[in-house]
């Protein structure tokens, strides 16, 4: 009995609601009673969101159905079309490469303090994913490639929060 090519995309979905899940418990966790306190409760909530996000986009192929969200299910996706869903793809992402810029940028000094080489090791298996995403799909191996990136991602960025959580929740207890 062989596995199906879809668990890898199962058990990504399942590392990011479980990422999901330790952000929002750890925001919920801290008593935000000094300012510090505040940004990492603020950090550990939009980190929930944003993991949300990816999850939500993952589950519902957001990325992938975009121009369908826009012309409706019976647009005709020809050659020409076809470009242009590509070209709505790349928004999707770029959409999402600009929050994830502003989110970091934003909460930098607290990255800086955390195992942020773990995240750094995440974004790289995540573009590795979109590289493959954009070669031909008849290329020997691409789905396991491009799922396997992105598992990696994914698996990456559970453990910068798991790590990131329990740095900070140690120091709460």
């Amino acid at each position: 009995m062989g596995c199906s090519p879809g668990i890898v995309s199962y058990f990504g979905l399942l590392l990011l609601c479980c990422a999901a899940s330790i952000c929002f418990f750890s925001s919920y966790l801290i008593d935000a009673n000094n300012k510090q306190d505040q940004k990492w409760k603020l950090f550990f909530r939009y980190s929930g969101y944003f993991v949300l996000l990816l999850l939500i986009d993952d589950t519902f192929q957001i990325h992938e159905n975009f121009s369908t969200l826009l012309f409706g299910v019976d647009a005709n996706i020809s050659v020409v079309n076809k470009k242009l869903q590509n070209i709505l793809e790349i928004t999707v992402f770029t959409l999402y490469g600009s929050l994830f810029f502003f989110y970091g940028f934003y909460f930098r000094k607290l990255i800086y303090r955390t195992e942020n080489l773990v995240l750094i090791l995440a974004f790289v298996f995540f573009f590795i994913s979109l590289i493959v995403d954009v070669l031909p799909k008849n290329m020997k191996g691409h789905y396991i490639l491009e799922e396997g990136f992105k598992l990696l991602g994914i698996a990456s960025l559970m453990t910068y929060y798991v790590k990131a959580c329990y740095q900070k929740a140690k120091k709460l207890l």
